[in-house]
């Protein structure tokens, strides 16, 4: 049992829950999140809460004090978690002990060691050849999520957010997508233009999806209201359709992994949503020269140190750096060659 289990049985024994318990539901009541972000602070912030709980010590959120932050801190670090997944627990612990007015985190300096991003992959134009020969294969549904990701560099809520009354044809392989962003009470709207591809992958997979909304109804089964004008949805034969989820499109990209394993055995790898965000902008930038203010703007950045971190160039400043110091030793002039293209590619790798 968890939380509002646990709250159900207390009130079925005859008694009240918890003050803990009760707080941390009435802070999920207040505030302005999805129904998906509401559960995952729930099982986060109540399992920080029910450690405390379990150790004696002090979990309501307006009594937690130091020695409990503590606790959590220590506790955590014993067990070995990565000090980015502490940072956000604290984080979202932070977050219902301000909402009642506890401030006590805010004078604590916790030290947790600076470590550099994981999982940060560029695919090479090679890879990127494999993942879409696998996508061509299955159909449709998988190539739609390849485009966008790598050639419009959604995100992956902006792709379960977007809908077909969001799409606008003008003919020409010409159109617009109305995409909300990340960020709270929806997203944040943004209008971003077709690719010269986006009107083929969109027409062909409406086509795809259409055909399965009349199987389900000739077969009878079930449609979810919200999956009728989502774009990117799921059929079960049986079951019938619905709008994905985030459960859902991650089982996209694994059908497709599982592919590359069959027809390129050797070459296979494991990629994400971010990865095809992360490498279509560096091809954009490295490949097609593209100004990195271009690559920002499709990015949707609002800072230009974040699509400098997204395309690796402080690797490349530093190879520069180098570079440029060992002209003036050898005194040869410190005009660099013109970057071409075929520079580009070979120095990053993504």
């Amino acid at each position: 049992m968890f939380l509002k289990e646990e709250k159900h049985a207390y009130l079925m024994s005859g008694s009240s829950a918890p003050r803990w318990v009760q707080m941390l539901e009435n802070y999920l009541a207040e505030i302005a999140v999805s129904e998906y972000t509401r559960k995952k602070y729930r099982r986060e912030i109540g399992r920080t809460l029910r450690m405390l709980k379990e150790a004696g010590l002090n979990a309501c959120p307006d009594k937690i004090g130091k020695r409990e932050i503590a606790y959590v801190y220590r506790t955590w670090r014993a067990q070995n978690l990565h000090p980015n997944y502490i940072r956000w627990r604290l984080n979202h612990l932070n977050m219902i002990l301000l909402h009642y007015k506890n401030d006590v985190m805010r004078t604590m300096k916790l030290q947790l060691r600076p470590v550099a991003r994981t999982k940060v992959r560029w695919f090479r134009p090679e890879q990127t050849e494999l993942i879409w020969a696998a996508a061509e294969q299955l159909g449709p549904q998988y190539e739609i999520r390849i485009h966008l990701g790598l050639d419009l560099l959604l995100r992956k809520i902006e792709m379960y957010r977007l809908k077909v009354s969001d799409i606008e044809f003008y003919g020409n392989t010409q159109g617009n997508l109305h995409i909300l962003g990340k960020g709270r009470y929806g997203g944040k709207p943004a209008d971003l233009p077709f690719h010269p591809d986006t009107e083929y992958y969109l027409k062909k997979y409406l086509k795809w999806r259409e055909e399965q909304f009349k199987k389900a109804e000739k077969r009878g089964e079930k449609i979810e209201e919200e999956a009728r004008d989502a774009l990117l949805i799921w059929y079960v034969k049986g079951r019938g359709i619905g709008k994905e989820n985030y459960t859902t499109m991650d089982n996209r990209i694994i059908d497709i992994e599982k592919k590359m394993r069959e027809m390129f055995p050797e070459k296979a790898f494991h990629f994400s949503y971010h990865d095809l965000r992360r490498s279509g902008a560096a091809q954009y930038y490295w490949i097609h020269g593209w100004d990195i203010i271009e690559v920002q703007d499709l990015l949707r950045h609002e800072k230009l140190e974040q699509t400098i971190q997204y395309l690796g160039l402080k690797y490349e400043i530093v190879q520069k750096a180098f570079w440029t110091r060992e002209r003036k030793r050898a005194g040869t002039p410190l005009n660099p060659l013109p970057i071409t293209t075929q520079n580009r590619s070979r120095s990053v790798n993504f």
